[in-house]
């Protein structure tokens, strides 16, 4: 059977709305993260209780986690701690970056890595998509000159974003241990064997848990804070240029969460009572954002 010209176009525009309709029904499916919204930390004085550096957590990538959402906590944290927090939601050009100190990063899986990681969600088969780069032309660049000429960047990944995260990580030396064996990522970091490297960011801390992640390695001149071998490394600082950067390998050691069920449910992250978390992530977030302007 032949189609008109007209009716192949309402054929494809049928179709493109099937498609939305059902992308947005499994959507609605999804389960959304347990994160603990009710959490508020006791932090007593204030990081800065007057300069208020300015902070954008981006939501322009289709990022796993975001200041609306799982990330509210964090975002919460930063404003209890003397930050202003916004988030950035345009297309990264150094004029708008530098309106800030500092730029928060969390799980940016582009448009073919949000299918991917629904599928796995849902437990269905991965669709057959290549992963795409996340960040626009121009983006990557900005961001280097932005961190380069003294803005602070903190990247947040996970497994499911590692790939659509290591062209941005990589610009500043930062690379992804292809070991799979995430399994053999501690539940805690201690002082015991060298596992918290000496750093401000790790001053005062004696513990830091982790829900697993994706191992980092970082270059030259850079401080691993959270390892258990060389190329086992799941946080990691370094200065870039004028600027600094830290790149996390699991996004619960920022967050505030749930594991479990019912009565069975514990807290991860940093509304965890018997690790340092919160201490680790305003040390982190302050050695980010002194010294700006």
């Amino acid at each position: 059977m032949q189609f008109s010209r007209q009716e192949r176009f309402y054929r494809r525009v049928l179709l493109v709305g099937a498609g939305c309709f059902t992308f947005g029904l499994l959507l609605m499916l999804l389960p959304t993260e347990d994160f603990d919204a009710k959490w508020r930390p006791r932090i007593g004085a204030k990081a800065w209780p007057q300069k208020k550096p300015r902070v954008a957590i981006d939501a322009a990538h289709w990022n796993g986690a975001t200041a609306e959402g799982s990330y509210q906590p964090f975002a919460k944290l930063l404003a209890d701690d003397g930050y202003s927090v916004a988030s950035y939601t345009e297309e990264w050009r150094l004029s708008g970056l530098r309106r800030f100190q500092v730029l928060v990063v969390v799980r940016p899986l582009g448009w073919s890595g949000s299918f991917r990681q629904l599928a796995a969600d849902l437990r269905l088969p991965a669709p057959p998509i290549e992963q795409q780069n996340p960040f626009g032309s121009g983006e990557i660049d900005a961001a280097k000159q932005y961190v380069q000429s003294g803005g602070r960047l903190l990247l947040i990944i996970d497994p499911n974003s590692a790939e659509a995260s290591q062209q941005l990580a990589s610009q500043f030396g930062i690379g992804m241990n292809p070991d799979p064996a995430q399994d053999r990522i501690p539940p805690r970091f201690t002082p015991v064997a060298g596992m918290l490297g000496k750093h401000a960011i790790t001053r005062e801390v004696k513990c830091v848990a982790s829900s697993g992640g994706q191992w980092l390695t970082g270059p030259a001149g850079s401080t691993p804070l959270l390892r258990v071998e060389r190329n086992q490394v799941l946080a990691v600082a370094s200065d870039y240029g004028q600027g600094r950067v830290v790149v996390l390998g699991d996004p619960g050691l920022a967050s505030a969460r749930f594991a479990g069920e019912g009565a069975k449910r514990i807290p991860i992250g940093m509304n965890q009572n018997d690790c340092d978390n919160l201490r680790f992530v305003r040390n982190l977030m302050f050695w980010l954002s002194e010294g700006t302007r």
